[in-house]
């Protein structure tokens, strides 16, 4: 995982095996300095961590003692470094190497070779000279090279593995992207926007309401962060489906719920593809009459600007400020009846 063996060399500096949270912290930052003050750094911390525990390079207290911290996703208080590596390979001496990883696997740390060498006797005895017929998920592939389906997920990065010597590609299978949930009014109405929503509550009163009012061509569900993951594939599918117009996006105006759609549209302009635009009445009727709710502060004060009119990021930034925030579910079925 990109980033995890530079956090994990800065936690090895000072004395003692074991660090605490505050260390953890500081070293996350450090790192990757794009996640300071941002919502989603408990969250890639984790997987830092997840991914170094998987590598036996650190050790995790105890699921069941006071040990981790409560939030989502919970984090522990201390970790325990490995800072001895196992002399013992699990590859024989002079073996030969499958010809796709020949090249480049005397590069490889030990860890990685002993991955390495597992991929080697696949492709060795599962292909037919390292070629597949077609390919098929990540976890189908990983399943049946590690007998464990959620392995390449760690060891892979944007589609590569092995510090980028290998692609997934090459190993006959590819990432999956989140499937985007989305309903249709019954009478089709093609040329009108897609609309996205980030909350399933609101997704289930947009639908029920859409299917008379027909103000879209259909209505997504963008499920939060997961959305995150959704710039491509899953989008286009739909949107040709419906022959829609373009596509809107709403959510909550909180930091987190700004962030999310407005990184997924930079993602899609520079690949060239339909933007994702805000549904601009939507966000001002929730700025006009939604409820408050207060931000934790300190912990979502960064978000991306740009993507929201200048007018109402004038608003939020006010709002911010106050450490204020709308929850998208004021703007429910009972409201979408007097809206349009």
């Amino acid at each position: 995982m990109k980033g995890a063996e530079e956090f994990l060399r800065l936690l090895t500096q000072g004395k003692g095996k074991k660090k605490n949270f505050e260390q953890m912290m500081g070293a996350h930052i450090h790192i990757f300095p794009e996640y300071k003050n941002e919502s989603e750094q408990p969250q890639h911390l984790r997987e830092i961590i997840d991914f170094l525990s998987n590598d036996e390079k650190i050790q995790l207290p105890s699921m069941n003692g006071k040990s981790w911290r409560a939030g989502n996703p919970s984090l522990p208080s201390w970790i325990m470094i490995n800072l001895i590596e196992s002399t013992t390979s699990i590859i024989p001496k002079a073996y030969a190497w499958h010809p796709k990883l020949a090249p480049f696997v005397d590069n490889l740390n030990l860890k990685q070779k002993e991955v390495a060498f597992k991929i080697s006797e696949y492709l060795k005895h599962n292909t037919d000279k390292g070629k597949f017929e077609f390919l098929i998920p990540r976890r189908e592939r990983s399943l049946k090279i590690f007998k464990d389906e959620k392995r390449l997920d760690s060891l892979s990065n944007k589609g590569h593995l092995l510090s980028n010597n290998l692609s997934l590609e090459e190993l006959g299978c590819y990432d999956v992207n989140w499937p985007i949930p989305y309903k249709q009014p019954s009478t089709p109405c093609p040329n009108k926007a897609f609309l996205i929503i980030e909350n399933h509550h609101t997704f289930a009163s947009f639908c029920k309401w859409n299917e008379t009012a027909r103000h879209y061509s259909g209505i997504g569900y963008g499920a939060g962060e997961a959305f995150s993951s959704l710039e491509n594939d899953s989008i286009e599918e739909i949107i040709s489906l419906l022959n829609a117009s373009e596509i809107k996006y709403f959510g909550d105006i909180d930091p987190k719920g700004i962030s999310i759609p407005a990184r997924v549209n930079q993602a899609r302009i520079a690949k060239a593809m339909l933007p994702i635009l805000p549904e601009i009445e939507l966000y001002e009727w929730l700025l006009e009459n939604g409820i408050k709710r207060s931000l934790l502060k300190g912990k979502q004060s960064s978000y991306l600007t740009g993507w929201l009119s200048e007018s109402i990021e004038e608003k939020i930034k006010q709002l911010f400020a106050e450490n204020i925030w709308f929850p998208q579910e004021a703007l429910g079925y009972e409201e979408l009846q007097f809206h349009y």
